[in-house]
């Protein structure tokens, strides 16, 4: 189980100073920090939006399109698979509280997300791969079809896509850079509108691939790191 809103902040070893603590958000710090340009992460994505004339635009279709699919999937059952209910105690005498489905697709305003500032840029087998930091975002396009090639299949033979949300930038120029049916990607949503947790997303669209894919059929997965790194997993359903 993954919590961000629990990431501690972070203070110095040693002994404290005379006046002012500095505490470090142990979150942004560890993992949303490009440890190799010291910019946040977003930053980096930019940069590679513009390598891949990525647009605002796009990205603002994008992510509302990530939400109606969470939305769709939630409505038609299609998550319920991929969700355990958790069963929260009342307090004082209230009744318990079970959660059992995802609340952050529902928490969108369609009309105002477009006229929102940016918020970083003013204007069946396994494989990894690696590139400059700053175009961390696209790494998967590298990844993806290195898995591939090991066991001799090609991206017409899979049914499923799926490459981490991490923006919308990074999956709109993983699509571009591999010339992916944008039909087979992330089709229930992604992380955009689900969220985000650093560190279980990667098991989260491995794990829905495994969920829904129909015997017989393939599955691609991507997911890009901080520091250039990307990894991809290619899943068989039997």
């Amino acid at each position: 189980m993954e919590s961000m809103s629990n990431v501690p902040y972070y203070m110095k070893r040693g002994e404290t100073p005379y006046g002012t603590i500095q505490m470090q958000d142990g979150l942004l710090s560890d993992g949303l920090t490009d440890a190799f340009h010291k910019i946040h992460v977003g930053a980096c994505v930019e940069h590679t939006a513009r390598k891949y004339e990525v647009t605002r635009e796009e990205q603002d279709h994008f992510a509302i399109e990530s939400y109606k699919k969470s939305a769709a999937a939630v409505k038609d059952g299609v998550l319920a698979r991929e969700i355990v209910p958790v069963t929260i105690p009342g307090k004082r005498g209230k009744p318990a509280v079970v959660v059992s489905e995802d609340e952050e697709y529902k928490r969108v305003d369609f009309d105002k997300l477009r006229t929102l500032s940016p918020a970083f840029d003013k204007e069946a087998g396994f494989a990894d791969a690696a590139l400059e930091p700053l175009h961390f975002c696209v790494a998967p396009a590298h990844a993806m079809p290195k898995v591939l090639n090991q066991a001799g299949l090609k991206m017409e033979d899979m049914s499923m896509i799926e490459i981490n949300e991490a923006f919308s930038a990074a999956v709109l120029c993983n699509t571009k850079h591999l010339s992916l049916d944008s039909s087979k990607v992330n089709i229930h949503g992604g992380a955009v509108s689900l969220g985000h947790p650093l560190g279980m997303s990667g098991t989260r669209i491995a794990g829905r691939l495994a969920l829904h894919l129909q015997p017989g059929q393939y599955g691609l997965a991507g997911i890009c790191n901080g520091g250039g790194g990307a990894s991809a997993i290619l899943i068989e359903k039997l």
